[in-house]
């Protein structure tokens, strides 16, 4: 017969109230009664430590196994002064330790709610599975540091510390981390499925996570959830923060900033979906993404695969990469913190609605069907342009020719048998100069005498 060795809640013993470190003494008795059972100093239950073992002056335990065919009730005392500080009753095969030569393996009660039967496993201090049980969770110091670490942990002590210490993953309450067997590749999974649930009302999560700041004296940070991704050498594969798979058997809403997806890679949500209660004031949250640099940059900011869009192979086809409501807006700042430009849509009726489309034609400015509206050819050699200059109050607008040459003619050309064509109505009919002058006609300006356009020359 197999002992079992007590696990980490007895590694150290610590005082409930202080949390500081105390020599103890740990007495055995049959589960529910106060008959004395003794416990065992190996895994062969062949050496006896009797029914009462004490730790050393550090509050640190010896090994101590347990009979597997006995249900064991424990009263620890502070040695020093007596007191009792527990008692763990029971302690039995599936509470409270490790399993040497045997499994954890309790029979599904089929229900999830204690007063409906359910069996309710509870560890208050620590636990540790695969590579964290390599942590002894005991901290010496000061400075505090951890004797002895996970792989993790080590890891993270190398880099400077944790949080500005070295204690490493020893500050989590739950550690599972990948052991040293060549198949062991995910340290934790979480996963949910609908196909039992009562009712419409409810909600699948595979995994939850929360973090509530709410210190009332310190500018706390907390972080609902917080990953990193290191590519340590080059010779790796890629490393990623965080990938969000969908994957469609039924057919999918196609989404508009109107109408949200039902298969949606990542949704950021303000508000946690609560009301505010009595005396409660909600806020909007400051931003939806935050990209950062920590200390180091990305070298892009979103990145778009080529194929990445339904509709559109890179090659061929359009499809819409971010959708936005009218009035929204991409907002340029300088370092100054003041905004220097924009680029907005106000349009409210559909038919009013452009676009400004990119081809190996040029620059298309276009009607909401497509069509060009006006067209920047592309001019690999371009030395010179066209340059518009809105008029301020009493002076004309600025339509003029630009560019590195010294001399740029201005050409205006009709297509195949068009004509240019100056509205009549918008040009003065004067006698000469003089009479073009009274009437407001600027010097190098256009009149008329008759049919015969004139040039204001005096």
């Amino acid at each position: 017969m197999t002992g079992f060795l007590l696990g980490r809640i007895f590694v150290q013993q610590t005082d409930n109230e202080t949390g500081a470190q105390i020599q103890a003494t740990c007495n055995f008795y049959l589960s529910g009664t106060t008959t004395l059972a003794n416990v065992y100093a190996d895994a062969t239950l062949m050496t006896s430590l009797g029914s009462s073992v004490s730790s050393d002056s550090h509050g640190v335990m010896p090994d101590i196994y347990l009979d597997p065919s006995i249900t064991y009730r424990v009263m620890i005392y502070n040695l020093v002064t007596m007191n009792l500080v527990r008692v763990i009753d029971p302690i039995n095969s599936f509470v409270a330790y490790d399993l040497i030569g045997a499994e954890a393996n309790q029979p599904s009660s089929g229900q999830i709610f204690a007063q409906a039967g359910a069996k309710c496993q509870r560890i208050n201090d620590t636990l540790d599975v695969g590579g964290g049980t390599a942590n002894s969770r005991r901290l010496v110091g000061p400075p505090y540091e951890v004797t002895e670490n996970d792989w993790l942990g080590d890891y993270q002590n190398a880099l400077g510390g944790y949080g500005g210490s070295s204690v490493g993953v020893a500050v989590s309450q739950f550690s599972a981390l990948t052991s040293e067997m060549k198949d062991a590749s995910c340290g934790v999974i979480g996963a949910a499925q609908s196909h039992y649930f009562g009712s419409s009302d409810q909600s699948g999560f595979g995994v939850q996570a929360y973090a509530l700041n709410n210190n009332p004296t310190l500018a706390t940070t907390v972080w609902g959830f917080y990953g990193e991704a290191h590519r340590v050498v080059d010779t790796a594969g890629s490393a990623y923060g965080m990938e969000l798979d969908t994957r469609a058997l039924a057919v999918s809403i196609v989404p508009t900033p109107l109408q949200q997806g039902n298969l949606v890679g990542l949704q950021l949500a303000s508000g946690a979906g609560q009301a505010a209660v009595e005396s409660t004031t909600l806020y909007d949250a400051s931003a939806a993404i935050q990209i950062a640099r920590n200390p180091t940059r990305f070298n892009v900011g979103i990145n778009f695969m080529i194929d990445s869009l339904t509709g559109c192979d890179g090659s061929s086809g359009a499809a819409p990469a971010i959708q936005m409501g009218s009035g929204h807006a991409l907002v340029w700042y300088n370092i100054h913190g003041s905004i220097v430009s924009q680029i907005r849509s106000d349009v409210k009726t559909a038919a009013n609605g452009s676009a400004l489309i990119f081809n190996d034609s040029g620059a298309n400015f276009c009607n909401e069907a497509g069509t060009p509206l006006l067209q920047v050819n592309p001019t690999v050699s371009a030395a010179n342009f066209l340059f518009v200059q809105p008029g301020q109050t009493g002076q004309p607008l600025v339509l003029a020719a630009a560019g590195s040459d010294t001399s740029v003619d201005l050409q205006v050309s009709p297509k195949g048998s068009g004509r240019i064509v100056i509205p009549i109505g918008n040009v003065g009919n004067f006698a000469n100069d003089a009479t073009a002058a009274t009437g407001g006609v600027p010097v190098g300006g256009l009149y008329r005498t008759g049919s015969a356009l004139m040039i204001r020359a005096s």
